[in-house]
């Protein structure tokens, strides 16, 4: 495994991050807790845990299931999805019946946002904390997707556009002026302010899809993941805002999600080994990963991650 070359160095132990040396800037970012959905062995749901890498505390928040969890920009508040509502018997698209809470980071004000069973894929702008999600409906040409804005009250719901295309994940960019999603074979920006939409990256060839575009915090460059006909061993990549200078960071190592550390500098991604997920750091150059290890005596999963 390579090691950072930097002032410091990282020295990985169970359920912490331990950091010797004078990178202040780096010490400030572990300050910064981790919010997660794991489902542990043995649980049926995954639940919402702040995880402080500074301490190596984890901390369960939610009483009851939820998955892809947010900051909202105080990191205060922490925006999810769940299905815990599903009805097998009522019929859904998508047939998992989602919503979007919303709950305090220290486990209290749980709300539910939307009531319509068919809400997800929830990110927050860290300009204005206006969420944005997807939802899906039927009109007379098939499935589409419509893509919809509300605060962090649940209020000024607002419809932004609709899509035939098949959008699985989306994000917003910094300043609240664009969004960027993923398809199976490609991934888009749609500038909200003038309605134009650009295809950014496409898949080169069958059987090559894209994941979960991620904008930097300065908003700057977009990380995403590419995958060869499997979802647990996609690369990570990194290109500029407008589609160029695409690299690849780590080739066919993560699974489902990353996400930008506070500064821009770093990723903290997860991996799918043995049917259980592990977390590690990179550098955004792709030197230095390192494994973060959670204060968990069970396998498990995790369905989502925020810095």
């Amino acid at each position: 495994m390579k090691k950072i070359v930097l002032l410091f160095s990282i020295m990985i132990l169970v359920g912490s991050v331990h950091i010797a040396g004078s990178d202040n800037n780096y010490i400030s970012e572990l300050d910064n807790p981790l919010v997660l959905s794991i489902e542990q062995y043995d649980d049926l749901y995954g639940y919402i845990y702040l995880y402080y890498m500074n301490t190596g505390e984890l901390q369960k928040i939610s009483m009851f299931s939820g998955y892809g969890p947010v900051w909202d920009s105080r990191k205060e508040k922490i925006v999810f999805g769940t299905d815990r509502d599903y009805d097998p018997y009522e019929i859904g698209d998508p047939p998992y019946n989602p919503d979007i809470y919303i709950i305090n980071r220290d486990g209290t004000g749980e709300k539910r946002l939307t009531d319509n069973k068919i809400s997800y894929g929830q990110t927050v702008c860290k300009f204005n904390d206006q969420i944005f999600y997807i939802t899906d409906f039927i009109d007379e040409k098939g499935k589409i997707k419509k893509i919809c804005s509300m605060d962090l009250a649940g209020d000024n719901k607002k419809e932004i556009f609709n899509s035939e295309l098949d959008i699985t994940t989306l994000e917003l960019s910094p300043d609240g002026k664009e969004l960027v999603f993923s398809t199976y074979d490609g991934i888009y920006k749609y500038r909200i302010n003038n309605g134009k939409l650009e295809k950014l990256k496409a898949a080169e060839e069958i059987g090559i899809y894209y994941a979960n575009p991620k904008y930097s915090p300065n908003g700057d460059e977009i990380l995403y993941f590419k995958g060869y006909g499997t979802f647990t061993r996609m690369s990570i990549c990194i290109m500029d805002k407008n589609g160029q200078n695409n690299r690849e960071i780590a080739p066919n190592i993560a699974f489902y999600d990353a996400a930008w550390s506070p500064d821009g500098e770093r990723i903290i991604f997860m991996t799918e080994e043995d049917d259980a997920n592990r977390l590690y750091i990179i550098n955004k150059d792709g030197t230095g990963i390192e494994e973060v290890k959670l204060p968990l005596d069970k396998p498990y999963k995790i369905y989502g991650i925020d810095w």
